[in-house]
Formats: C-alpha cells, structure tokens, sequence
C-alpha cells in the first residue's frame, strides 16, 4: 500500500485540524503525523489517522489518501 501525504494533509485540513490536534484525536504523536505528510508512515499509525479523520480505509482510499501499490517506493507500508 501507498499513502498520498498531501491527501491525508488535505483531509485533516478539512476537519480544520492542527497537527497536534489530530495526534490527539488519533492517539499518536505529533511527530507520527508529522512524518506521514513527509512520506515517513508506520501503517499502525497510519490506521489509528484515518479513523481519527472520521473515514473507513475504503473512504481513505476514494478520497486518495491511500492507494495500493506494487512497488518497493520509499513511501509503501505494508497491509
């Protein structure tokens, strides 16, 4: 699996989130959240984020925030 940083910003944007806000909501860091908009994820983390963001994996993936991907990119976390 891919993640889109900028999907997952955009989205917490839209919540009117701040970082830290989120890190609260979700229950993780606020370095958490700030490594997976700088391409950085751990896919625990990641699932503890799009459940914070109020949305499904499936939603997550519409919304583009995640996507699945066969390549070894720098930015894959594995399912």
């Amino acid at each position: 699996m891919k993640i889109n940083p900028e999907a997952f910003k955009k989205a917490r944007e839209a919540l009117s989130l701040s970082t830290r806000q989120l890190a609260h909501k979700a229950g993780v860091s606020e370095i958490t959240i700030n490594k997976i908009e700088a391409k950085q994820p751990r896919i625990d983390m990641i699932r503890k984020i799009v459940i914070a963001l109020e949305l499904s994996f499936d939603e997550a993936r519409e919304k583009g925030l995640i996507m699945h991907d066969n390549n070894n990119a720098s930015n894959n976390v594995k399912d």
